[in-house]
């Protein structure tokens, strides 16, 4: 009996690796319910950054419509203010108007073409925006290859 309760008996050894692996379940219990909500976590983190994308794509659409029409429509005004310009300087020609009419057409027509190029800019802004949203990159491998025989 004296030989049971000394630690170098062969039933504490026993008993110890018998109660390691209860020890030691709780442990593994542990890491395995962290795991899983990491990876829980980073399944949600994964469908935020679909969503945003998706809803970054849908927003640069509609944006290419609205922009679409707008530029169209600013197209037509710069169309038009260029035809009054032309009218003015003819009737400024023929003395049926002052100069300030000109110059007030030629400022109209100018304003005109800023705001379309904005517009255009705009656009063009846009559909970055739309290319990057979808996963573009600006530099393609052809491309980078194209770029680096340039510059030598």
């Amino acid at each position: 009996m004296d030989k049971l309760l000394r630690g170098d008996s062969l039933v504490w050894s026993l008993l110890g690796g018998v109660a390691q692996p209860l020890l030691e379940g709780g442990r593994l219990e542990a890491l395995e319910a962290r795991s899983l909500a990491q990876a829980q976590q980073r399944e949600a983190s994964y469908r935020d950054t679909v969503l945003r994308a998706f809803s970054e794509v849908e927003e640069a659409l509609q944006q290419e419509q609205q922009l679409l029409r707008f530029v169209t429509a600013l197209e037509v005004s710069v169309t038009e203010s260029d035809l009054a310009e032309v009218l003015a300087a003819e009737q400024y020609r023929s003395g049926l108007v002052e100069y300030i009419t000109l110059l007030e057409a030629q400022r109209r027509a100018f304003d005109a073409r800023s705001t379309f190029i904005q517009g255009r800019n705009q656009q063009l802004q846009n559909r970055i925006d739309l290319y990057l949203a979808l996963g573009g990159d600006f530099l393609s491998d052809q491309d980078a290859t194209f770029t680096t025989r340039s510059i030598k």
